[in-house]
């Protein structure tokens, strides 16, 4: 009874530590270290969503699955957020994207409240 909880738990703290590391802003040091480092943890993330989102779907686990998917929009919104400061583009534009695109999956999540459910409940 207490597969899909702990695996989603599991889960959720495996990505937000993923997420977290793999920011652009997350360590400073020499440039060259912080490349490399940036790029393997971004690809460690990759792997880790990609294969949460499989093993979920594969396993019968849509928790696991709907986490990773979850985690992957989060993923991908920071990456987009520091491309957009690091080109120095307007920081209100930003606030605009972000704040339509929150809007919008309110709007998806309202009308798709099994996506969250499945999150906390077991199967």
């Amino acid at each position: 009874p207490f597969d899909s909880p702990l695996s989603v738990v599991g889960a959720l703290t495996l990505y937000l530590a993923l997420l977290i590391v793999s920011s652009l802003y997350y360590e400073r040091g020499r440039r060259a270290e912080k490349r490399t480092r940036y790029a393997l943890l971004n690809l460690a993330t990759m792997a880790a969503l990609l294969l949460g989102a499989a093993g979920g779907w594969v396993c019968g686990v849509p928790g696991l699955a709907n986490t990773a998917t979850t985690f992957t929009v989060l993923w991908l919104v920071e990456k987009y957020a520091e491309l957009h400061l690091e080109a120095r583009w307007n920081g209100w534009f930003l606030l605009l994207l972000l704040s339509l695109s929150a809007y919008k999956g309110a709007l998806w999540m309202h009308d798709h409240p099994a996506f969250v459910a499945s999150m906390f409940g077991s199967s």
